[in-house]
C-alpha cells in the first residue's frame, strides 16, 4: 500500500494514474485498487496478463485502448473500472493505491505512481509524485 497526499481544493473532475511503475515476475497475481480520501475504492487493474512480469503504464479514462501484456510500454490505457466514479468527490486529502498479490508466492516492487487531478470548485491543478 502507498500514499500520496492532494492539497487541492474543489472536487474531482477528471482523474489520471500517471507513472505507474513496478516489478513482479507475475503480473497474473496482481490486482491494483485506489481509494479516495472519501473512502471510495476502485479496482483499476483487475488481476490479468498471466506469464508476463513488470508493469509500466498510465491509467487514463479517456485512452483508446486497454493496457497490453505485458504492461511495460509506458502507454496510457484504460482501467479495469472507470474512475469517473470518483468524480464529484473531494480532491484534497490521502490518495492510497493498494496492490493485492493474490497468490502471495513471489515478491515485487511498487517503484513510482502518482496523479493528475483535475478538480471544479476550485483552481484547475494537479498533483504527483
Amino acid at each position: 500500500q502507498s500514499s500520496l497526499s492532494a492539497t487541492l481544493s474543489g472536487y474531482v473532475s477528471d482523474l489520471r494514474l500517471a507513472n505507474l511503475t513496478g516489478s513482479h515476475s507475475e503480473m497474473g497475481d496482481l490486482s491494483f485498487t485506489l481509494s479516495s480520501p472519501a473512502g471510495s475504492n476502485i479496482e483499476v487493474i483487475q488481476a490479468s496478463c498471466p506469464g508476463t512480469a513488470n508493469f509500466n503504464l498510465n491509467l487514463d479514462d479517456s485512452a483508446t485502448g486497454n493496457f497490453p501484456c505485458p504492461p511495460t510500454s509506458g502507454g496510457s490505457y484504460l482501467p479495469s473500472t472507470a474512475m469517473t466514479a470518483f468524480n464529484g468527490e473531494s480532491a484534497i486529502g490521502t490518495w492510497q493505491l493498494t496492490i493485492d498479490d493474490q497468490a502471495n508466492t513471489n515478491g515485487g516492487s511498487l517503484d513510482s505512481w502518482g496523479l493528475e487531478i483535475c478538480t471544479v470548485g476550485g483552481i484547475p491543478s494537479s498533483n504527483g509524485t
